[in-house]
C-alpha cells in the first residue's frame, strides 16, 4: 500500500489505515468533495465467481467515499446500484477481468450533502483490490479504470 500515491497534485492524502483484514487509503480532491479510494483486502478470491458478493461489497465499505468506518458522520442515505459487471480491461502488455461498479449514494431529504456517483473496479487475486472514485456531480469510470489497471500491472510487476 505504501507505493499507492495520489493520483495527481489536486489529490491530497485524506486517510489511511488497517482494521481487521482491510488496509485502506483514500486521496481527497483539494477543490471538490471527490474521493479516490484504495482497499487491499486480505482475502484470495476470483472475483468472477464472486460477483455478486463484490457488488454489496464495494457499497457496504465505501459508500461515501473513504471506508465508512473512517467517515465523518453523515445523516441516513441509501446506496443505489447502477451497473455492476465483469469486464475484461486491455492494455499494451495483456489483460486481465475485474468487476466494473457503479453506485449513486442518494442522502436523505434532511441532509444538506449532494448525492455521491462512485465509479469502481474490484481485482482479485492473492489479495483482493478495491480502486474507486466518488463525489458528486457526473463524471466518467476513465480515471478510475486508468488507476485500476496501472494497479494491476505495479500487482503484477511485483509478482514476477
Amino acid at each position: 500500500m505504501s507505493a499507492i500515491k495520489a493520483p495527481d497534485s489536486s489529490y491530497i492524502l485524506s486517510s489511511e489505515g488497517k482494521k481487521a483484514r482491510v488496509i485502506w487509503k483514500t486521496f481527497k480532491n483539494k477543490d471538490k468533495e471527490s474521493f479516490i479510494s484504495y482497499f487491499q483486502i486480505t482475502r484470495n478470491t476470483e472475483v468472477s465467481t464472486e460477483l455478486r458478493q463484490w457488488a454489496d461489497t464495494t457499497a457496504e465499505i465505501a459508500p461515501l467515499g473513504p471506508p465508512i468506518w473512517d467517515s465523518e458522520p453523515r445523516p441516513g442515505f441509501s446506496v443505489w446500484s447502477l451497473r455492476s459487471g465483469l469486464k475484461d480491461i486491455q492494455y499494451a502488455h495483456g489483460s486481465f477481468s475485474a468487476l466494473e461498479y457503479s453506485h449513486i449514494t442518494e442522502f436523505d431529504d434532511q441532509a444538506d450533502h449532494d448525492n455521491l456517483l462512485i465509479h469502481g473496479y474490484v481485482i482479485g487475486g492473492e489479495e483482493t483490490w478495491i480502486v474507486q472514485h466518488s463525489g458528486p456531480g457526473v463524471f466518467t469510470g476513465s480515471m478510475v479504470l486508468g488507476l485500476a489497471t496501472e494497479l494491476k500491472i505495479r500487482l503484477d510487476s511485483h509478482l514476477k
